[in-house]
């Protein structure tokens, strides 16, 4: 197998560009290494025995859900000065992983095939964070139009849908991301993992932090837990990267988009006609119907 380099292309000629390796696509880094290397590298990291893994789909509660995390793991809420991406295993150098000193907090929208491995031997803790299809399709589409300079994506929401739909996108199917998940953590019991749901953690927040700190074995108290939940809030969050972490594309995301756009569940209501619902329904009830994971697409 090798990397090679195509466009995903909408029926309006509109392209998105992806690095092909394995049967999956990836979207461009910020680093000089091909997706072959990064995966290899990622799969064959040295582990540690206190590292935790934040892992998802991409646009489903990743920087929320890994800056729960991080407070849990220090048991204060307080932001850390670096961004997630710093952290983010499929787009950071192996010698800048290995660098970093510990407890080291993760994320990451791998398949399991590139997933470190020695995880199953060490027993790391791993929340693997669940959204709706729905939510997902549209701030995935955001996200990938949402610059003004360096837009992966100039098509219209009726095309992007379309392949979205089929799979052809950064990190391919929704659908077969979470099956392959499931299939393989149902294969590997030993996995330590703990699933939560965007929808549920804006239901519930403070309940929420409060499973993740149980599930990581920390002792923080209800009081330290709801501060975290504050903390990490759509509108605190979403202003910590624009002053305290430094946005580095303050001012270039459009309106109406960026790292945190709205934070709503049931979003999609205001994306998806009536066709493009039902056509995801029934994909979901084809694809989904035997899964034992469960999904809100509204509150």
């Amino acid at each position: 197998m090798s990397c090679t380099w195509r466009d995903c292309t909408d029926k309006g000629g509109e392209k998105i560009k992806v690095e092909c390796f394995d049967g999956l696509l990836f979207p461009p880094k910020p680093i000089d290494v091909t997706s072959e290397k990064q995966c290899h590298d990622i799969r064959d990291l040295e582990v540690r025995e206190d590292d935790v893994f934040v892992l998802s789909y991409p646009k489903s509660g990743t920087h929320w859900t890994w800056e729960v995390t991080q407070m849990l793991v220090a048991e204060k809420s307080e932001y850390r000065k670096e961004r997630m991406p710093v952290f983010v295993l499929d787009i950071t150098s192996k010698a800048d992983l290995d660098a970093m000193t510990s407890p080291r907090v993760f994320a990451t929208h791998f398949r399991f095939r590139y997933f470190p491995q020695q995880v199953l031997k060490k027993g790391n803790k791993v929340v693997m964070v669940h959204r709706n299809p729905k939510d997902v399709a549209v701030s995935t589409y955001g996200m990938y139009t949402g610059t003004k300079s360096m837009a992966m994506y100039d098509g219209k929401w009726d095309d992007y849908f379309d392949m979205w739909l089929s799979g052809d996108v950064p990190y391919n199917s929704w659908f077969d991301f979470e099956l392959e998940w499931q299939k393989e953590l149902e294969e590997h019991p030993e996995m330590n993992v703990h699933h939560v749901h965007y929808e549920n953690m804006k239901k519930d927040p403070v309940e929420c932090v409060k499973g993740i700190a149980s599930f990581l074995g920390r002792d923080v108290s209800d009081e330290t837990c709801a501060d975290i939940a504050e903390a990490c809030g759509f509108k605190k969050l979403r202003q910590a990267y624009s002053d305290f972490k430094g946005d580095k594309l303050k001012g270039d995301w459009k309106d109406d988009t960026g790292i945190f756009r709205k934070g709503e569940v049931g979003d999609w209501k205001n994306w998806f006609t009536v066709s493009q619902s039902e056509r995801l329904d029934q994909e979901f009830t084809d694809r989904m119907g035997a899964s034992r994971w469960t999904y809100s697409f509204t509150m």
